[in-house]
């Protein structure tokens, strides 16, 4: 498991230095994405992104990878976990 943020988390498998280089770049971007915008990354749009970077890697060199991304809302009107099923894989 891969803290995306304070709210979401990064799920993967797959081979140990596949999966920990994905992650760690997914976190990375992620983080980066916040600072330029001062806005995080909704989980649909976390997910979506992780799933886009998967399928671009997986077009250049195989990546054996699959992951899942889960988010906890919290404040007024939360109601719960949202998760986003990264679909590609490799």
């Amino acid at each position: 498991m891969t803290q995306l943020d304070n709210y979401k988390l990064l799920g993967a498998t797959g081979p140990t230095g596949d999966r920990n280089n994905f992650c760690e770049y997914i976190q990375k971007n992620v983080h980066l994405y916040e600072l330029k915008t001062g806005v995080p990354l909704s989980t649909h749009a976390a997910a979506a992104y992780t799933r886009n970077q998967l399928a671009e890697a997986l077009r250049r060199n195989p990546y054996q990878a699959s992951a899942l991304t889960q988010h906890r809302e919290t404040g007024k009107g939360a109601n719960g976990k949202r998760t986003g099923l990264v679909c590609a894989q490799g």
